[in-house]
């Protein structure tokens, strides 16, 4: 998992027109300066979606940490 966020991350800063949100008066497009994933995890509850802050700036050692304690936060909920 930790190659794919990274990769992700990668080809959103190659491609900034992707890393891109609708601003809340539905006019304007916003381009971000970050790369924040977010993973949904099925719980039995329902998907939570936890966010990976600055993807692109961390290791593969930190994302697979990252990734793995907030499946395991998921999991509790």
């Amino acid at each position: 998992m930790p190659f794919l966020l990274k990769a992700v991350a990668a080809a959103l800063r190659a491609e900034p027109s992707f890393n891109v949100l609708m601003h809340h008066d539905g006019e304007h497009i916003v381009q971000k300066d970050y790369v924040h994933i977010g993973m949904a995890v099925d719980t039995p509850n329902g998907l939570v979606v936890p966010v990976i802050r600055d993807v692109d700036k961390k290791r593969l050692v930190g994302i697979g940490g990252r990734s793995h304690r907030n499946r395991q936060k998921s999991a509790r909920w």
